[in-house]
Parts: structure tokens; sequence; C-alpha cells
């Protein structure tokens, strides 16, 4: 069965057409993997960034309770009476 010249250019269109779909979801293939990489070093960093300040965080609160342990231990009734008084307080403004 012969070809004609119609059918030889349907073909070669058609061949066109998939070799261009081919590059095109080749180039959609790395697209998509450029814009995963971009998300997951985006989301490493945003993590990265909360560690640090969940880590400053702990490292003042530490300090903090550090030295409120010393100023209890230096002046113990002072303390004891600051905290019922901070106490009574506010049992008197939820009361409200």
């Amino acid at each position: 069965m012969a070809i004609t010249h119609e059918g030889a250019e349907i073909e070669h269109t058609a061949r066109r057409a998939a070799s261009g779909a081919r590059t095109a979801v080749r180039r959609a293939a790395r697209v998509i993997d450029d814009v995963a990489d971009d998300a997951t070093d985006a989301a490493q960093s945003g993590i990265g960034g909360a560690v640090t300040a969940i880590e400053d965080a702990l490292e003042w609160a530490g300090g903090r309770m550090s030295a409120l342990g010393d100023r209890i231990q230096e002046r113990p009734l002072q303390t004891a009476a600051i905290a019922v008084g901070a106490g009574a307080l506010l049992a008197w403004l939820l009361r409200r």
C-alpha cells in the first residue's frame, strides 16, 4: 500500500506534534523539580529559623528561672509575700 503525499504530510505533522509534546513534558518535569526543590529549601530554612528561635527562648527562660531561683534563695520571705500578693490580686480580678 502506497502512502500518498497527503498521508505523508499527516504522518510528518503527527511526528512533530508527538516530539513537541515530549519536549513540553520534559520541560514541565524540570519546572516541577525546580519548584519542589525551592519549596523544600524554603521549608528547611523556615524550620531552621523556628528551631533557633525556640532554642533562644529556652535559653532566655532558663536564665530567668535561674535568676528567680537565686532571688528566692536570697530573700525567701520577700518572695513569698510578693507571690501571695500577686495571687490575691489575680483572684480578686477573676472574681469581678
